[in-house]
């Protein structure tokens, strides 16, 4: 799945998708927020693939998933100096086109004549977890990257908590700013409202080990052992296990890199262990019939 991000691109801020490594731009919006009809620019672009090209592509949406006419990021000032800025029905528009692509040209000639074209706006720019800047200029550009983050982690299939504590750690490590902490949110409400236990800590409650515990969830029929490699096993949910349960990505890996996953069991799960427990009370510590 592609993920989106947006980046900041001469005052405006531009929609990015990653596809195969590098970044493309979904044009449509692009287009009509210049004022230009997309259907004529969807065919230019279309039907010259070989200068321009575009990948379609399917991108998150409001409205789910939709297919995307992409150009690759590198192409977009190429495409801008195409645009006939007498077609541009906004002047405030229409003159930064003009601006642009007589920079465009400028930029141009000195890269063939000078072997090289310099910009006499680009300014070191400050990093935004300096600890000099004050919290004003933080929170805007926090705000925009939670955002973008945030549909990043949707669409890699987070939802809820699982989302914001996702999106919160990428613009941590992206620009260094805790928007949680800026918020003064020390923690989340679980959705659920329902603890999530490892087998053993679901053991203790009834004074068994994880494999003692494992072996009970399988005679409830809620998980099976299971080969999924010559000589290795694992367990996993079978049908009437998976709304007692999560399936979470542990910090180990695999061999081939993919992360090690685990059944967390819900609380109420409980109430099905306490069925069986009656039922095979003889098999069963003394302690597992008793009051879980």
């Amino acid at each position: 799945m592609s993920a989106l991000m947006t980046v900041p691109f001469h005052g405006a801020n531009l929609m990015l998708v990653e596809h195969e490594g590098q970044p493309y731009v979904p044009m449509k919006p692009v287009v009509e927020g210049i004022g230009l009809d997309w259907g004529g620019q969807a065919k230019r672009l279309t039907a010259n693939n070989a200068r321009w090209g575009i990948s379609v592509m399917e991108i998150p949406s409001a409205g789910g998933m939709q297919q995307a006419v992409c150009l690759p990021l590198r192409k977009l000032a190429g495409w801008l100096s195409t645009v006939q800025a007498s077609r541009v029905k906004s002047d405030g528009v229409r003159a930064k086109i003009v601006e642009y692509q007589n920079e465009c040209d400028d930029a141009l000639w000195q890269y063939w004549n000078d072997g090289h074209a310099e910009n006499p706006r680009a300014v070191a720019r400050e990093p935004i977890n300096d600890p000099v800047i004050p919290p004003e200029r933080q929170l805007p550009a926090a705000a925009e990257s939670f955002d973008a983050a945030k549909r990043i982690a949707q669409g890699l299939g987070l939802e809820g908590n699982q989302a914001i504590l996702s999106a919160n750690r990428m613009v941590k490590g992206a620009i260094g700013v805790d928007v949680m902490q800026l918020a003064g949110v020390t923690h989340l409400v679980n959705e659920a409202q329902e603890l999530n236990y490892t087998p053993t800590e679901l053991g203790a409650r009834f004074d068994m080990t994880a494999n003692q515990m494992n072996k009970l969830l399988a005679d409830c029929g809620l998980q099976r052992h299971a080969e999924y490699a010559k000589g290795k096993k694992r367990w996993e949910l079978l049908p009437d296990g998976k709304p007692f349960a999560v399936i979470i990505d542990s910090s180990k890996k695999h061999s081939d890199g993919a992360p090690v996953q685990q059944i967390r069991w819900k609380e109420s799960v409980l109430g099905e262990l306490k069925k069986l427990a009656h039922r095979l009370q003889a098999e069963l510590p003394k302690r597992a019939g008793g009051d879980i």
